[in-house]
């Protein structure tokens, strides 16, 4: 700043010379000019000042990059560096947004960022490039959806079936949508602040998000390949979780408590904990569950009392007993009387109720099957549905069967035991008149498979199929 003022003042002499040098050449007739001249020339000073201060506001008002942000650009830079502009544009371009699942959701970077890569092709795939779905997410977003075809796998074979897919106004909002969904789904729970790969990965494809077998094998690659870890770790260090991927778990004679951290919500604390909201807003006395404080201690479960006999403790007396033991020489207990077989339980029947679902615009069978924790076979079976991929609005689709319970007595076990009943008999023939099938308009091998609770590669091999996708009406197939 000193030396400036000094080159400021040299300036402003300078100035001052000139003009008295101006006076002198021009002489009085001229004085009013080079006046003018002078006060021309000392404007320019105070527009340099002026210039100068301006500058000097602005290179203090700027702020000082994160440690976070300074860590992303540090892995920009890498990337950059070490692979192809393609690869390196990608990985770039998503690198931040998957950290910030992390931080948000406590979703691993490393798995966001290979799932990214897999489902999209490196952002080629004409659903990330015309819909920016970077994962493959199945449903609408925000109410907008495409149908389109996709490869499922199912019943030992790839198959073609069509699907509703979001469509995103951009990357970055698929990326953030892909950490909601697995975050707040209660399928995905278990993947809430895993903090190693592997886990991640194989739990994933264990909750259903895909169907390919080696779908975890193929996300480890693209981790190991492209030193995914490296993201985990930037993130573990701006928003905690090396090790756990949580906030700091205490247990103790007192009961289990929880340390809330940034972006923590007591939804998915409670899905953490395999607790409730309303259980943890009871426990804690929350009067607003939705209001988490950042340090805030959360009591997740009650204290346990749990009473054991010291060595100092009497042992109990001996029961009285008004029987004799029996000795080697004694007759052998009586059969029970038929009053005390024939005695009826408290409880004899209980019986869960069928679960169904009716049908609605956009709805898929793998999307139903999803939502209700089952699998498209199940619900093909059930329903007795000869193509998967025909569903109508309106339809009602058996979830799960009623089941009924029987306690029976114990003179009805014996009796079932000894004589079946015709019902049993009925079932037993119905069995073995199902050994083959006729195959029927609009039959497929998979759906001939599933009903029949086998699988397409058994049938094929039974009947010496040349092509499984080639079936005729009336053709005899053997199915057991």
């Amino acid at each position: 700043m000193t030396m400036n003022r000094v080159q400021l003042g040299k300036a402003t002499l300078g100035v001052t010379a000139a003009a008295l040098a101006a006076l002198g050449a021009q002489g009085r007739g001229h004085v009013t000019q080079a006046a003018g001249s002078a006060k021309t020339a000392t404007a320019a000073v105070a527009k340099a000042q002026t210039s100068r201060a301006k500058t000097t506001v602005l290179a203090s008002s700027v702020t000082k990059v994160s440690p976070l942000t300074s860590g992303i650009q540090a892995l920009q830079a890498t990337n950059s560096s070490r692979y192809p502009k393609a690869v390196a544009g990608f990985l770039n371009q998503i690198i931040s947004g998957a950290i910030t699942g992390w931080t948000s959701h406590r979703i691993l970077p490393s798995l966001t960022a290979a799932q990214a890569i897999l489902e999209s092709g490196w952002g080629g795939s004409s659903m990330a490039t015309r819909y920016h779905n970077l994962f493959g997410m199945k449903g609408s977003y925000n109410g907008a959806t495409v149908r389109v075809a996709t490869r499922e796998y199912y019943g030992g074979a790839y198959h073609t079936i069509y699907d509703n897919f979001r469509v995103y106004p951009n990357d970055a909002a698929s990326i953030a949508d892909h950490a909601t969904v697995l975050a707040t789904s209660a399928r995905y729970a278990n993947l809430i602040g895993v903090t190693n790969a592997t886990t991640a990965t194989n739990r994933i494809k264990a909750d259903g998000y895909a169907t390919a077998p080696d779908y975890p094998a193929k996300l480890r690659q693209l981790i190991a390949t492209y030193r995914l870890t490296a993201w985990d770790q930037l993130a573990f260090q701006n928003a905690g979780g090396a090790g756990t991927g949580a906030g700091a778990t205490t247990s103790s004679t007192a009961g289990v408590t929880y340390t809330v951290r940034r972006g923590d919500t007591l939804t998915a604390i409670a899905r953490r904990y395999g607790t409730t909201v309303s259980a943890l807003a009871a426990l804690n006395g929350l009067k607003n569950p939705n209001v988490l404080m950042v340090g805030q201690k959360l009591v997740v479960k009650k204290a346990t009392t749990t009473t054991t006999s010291s060595a100092t403790t009497k042992p109990a007396t001996k029961p009285t007993t008004t029987t004799k033991p029996a000795t080697s020489t004694s007759k052998p207990a009586a059969k029970p009387t038929t009053a005390t077989a024939t005695k009826p339980a408290a409880k004899p029947t209980v019986t869960s109720p069928a679960v169904t679902y009716t049908v609605r615009a956009g709805d898929t069978l793998y999307a139903i099957a999803r939502s209700h924790q089952t699998t498209v076979a199940k619900l093909v079976s059930l329903n007795k549905l000869a193509n998967p991929n025909r569903i109508g609005v309106g339809q009602r689709l058996v979830i799960r069967a009623a089941t009924t319970a029987v306690k029976a007595t114990a003179t009805q076990a014996t009796t079932a035991k000894a004589t079946p009943t015709k019902a049993a008999a009925k079932t037993t023939a119905k069995a073995a008149a199902a050994k083959t099938y006729v195959v029927r308009a609009g039959d497929t091998l998979w759906g001939i498979a599933t009903r029949n609770h086998t699988t397409v590669a058994k049938l094929t091999a039974k009947n010496h199929l040349t092509n499984a996708n080639y079936l005729r009406i009336g053709q005899r197939l053997v199915l057991a």
